[in-house]
């Protein structure tokens, strides 16, 4: 049975470990220290990245990966957690860093659990990342040679509790660098070749927002110009393009490109247009086995099961280019991203209890 005291210290601890990105070295090692202490082999690897590895008791038993990330969004340092009406805030002053120190607590008490109660499952392999908040750094240079696990559960979604993510989407970057002329803009703006009107028809031009039903695209930053007084000879936007659909992902693309030359050859000026890859889509079958135990253990805890998909990356898109078949779980994260984030008590029970027993389908 789920330690529900235990539970509660252990989040509220673990919020208060700063753990923005590139500072997560205090939790990884407070996780670390945790599990040595239950007789867990844990290690961090080369960029800090916190591998466990628990023995199970069912030597037929698939070895199954369970994870989650360190690092939260900012502002993130200094939390000052409160509980209200059963449920935890923050002070308002940073986020609370349920997203993702909620799942951390679950798998913590998961293995409590197992250790006190000698729960039958295989072996578990844990993994803690870092960096995800900022591209899934962590899971991209993690090292995969220390795992054995064919087949994981990341639990890092916003969605219900009883949600199996199957289906994520391929993300591309998107660099567009217009070049203009400068000009004096009271001497002989007339020779000028403006960037930043290049860059401002490109934004109005090309695809935005919701593109279709599995498609979306964003421009989000842009900079250049070097003074009011001058045309602006260089100007960079930056943005994105994602889809749960490889040839949607790449009409988008192509979209866009059409748009960038039309702009240029109008202008007579050169625009560079690069898209990079960020990590690919992913789909798992809704037949195999990973989704079939998360399905039985939703069910046998009360929780009504929804097989769905997301236009959110995460760790997930990495770990199933790695040949890892992982779905995500649903934590009911509220107001995530925000000094508005919350979590209820009630919702960290159950997504441990959830844990429970999906390790014991195997």
């Amino acid at each position: 049975m789920v330690n529900r005291e235990r539970l509660v210290k252990t989040f509220l601890e673990l919020v208060q470990i700063d753990s923005e990105p590139g500072e997560e070295q205090a939790l990884a090692q407070r996780l670390i220290q945790e599990f040595r202490q239950l007789g867990i082999e844990a290690r961090a690897d080369a960029n800090g990245n916190v591998i466990a590895t628990c023995r199970g008791r069912r030597r037929d038993a698939p070895v199954i990966l369970l994870s989650a990330h360190m690092d939260t969004v900012r502002p993130g340092r200094g939390v000052k957690p409160i509980i209200r009406d059963e449920v935890i805030f923050s002070d308002g002053t940073t986020v609370l860093g349920a997203d993702n120190k909620a799942a951390i607590t679950a798998l913590l008490e998961l293995i409590w659990l197992i250790q006190d109660e000698k729960l039958p499952c295989g072996d578990l392999e844990l993994a803690f990342t870092v960096g995800e908040e900022i591209g899934s750094t962590g899971a991209r240079q993690l090292d995969y040679s220390l795992l054995r696990a064919r087949l994981g559960y990341v639990m890092d979604s916003p969605d219900l509790l009883g949600s199996i993510i199957t289906a994520g989407p391929a993300h591309n970057y998107v660099h567009v660098q217009c070049h203009g002329r400068s000009a004096h803009a009271g001497v002989n703006i007339e020779e000028g070749i403006s960037a930043l009107r290049m860059a401002a028809e490109v934004i109005v031009a090309a695809p935005q927002g919701v593109v279709d039903q599995v498609t979306r695209a964003n421009f989000g930053l842009i900079s250049g110009g070097r003074g009011t007084n001058v045309v602006a000879d260089e100007v960079t936007i930056e943005g994105e393009v994602r889809s749960l659909q490889e040839g949607q992902l790449q009409a988008c693309n192509e979209r866009i490109r059409q748009v960038v030359e039309n702009i240029a050859t109008r202008y007579a000026s050169p625009i560079d247009l690069k898209f990079e890859r960020i990590y690919e889509a992913f789909c798992i079958d809704k037949e195999t086995q990973v989704v079939k135990a998360a399905l039985r253990a939703a069910r046998s805890i009360g929780l009504e099961p929804r097989v769905t998909s997301t236009l959110v990356g995460s760790d997930i898109n990495i770990f199933n280019q790695q040949g890892i078949a992982a779905v995500n779980l649903g934590l009911h994260l509220q107001e995530m991203h925000s000094p508005r984030e919350r979590y209820a008590i009630a919702d960290l029970v159950k997504i441990t209890e959830l844990l429970v027993a999906l390790v014991q389908e195997f």
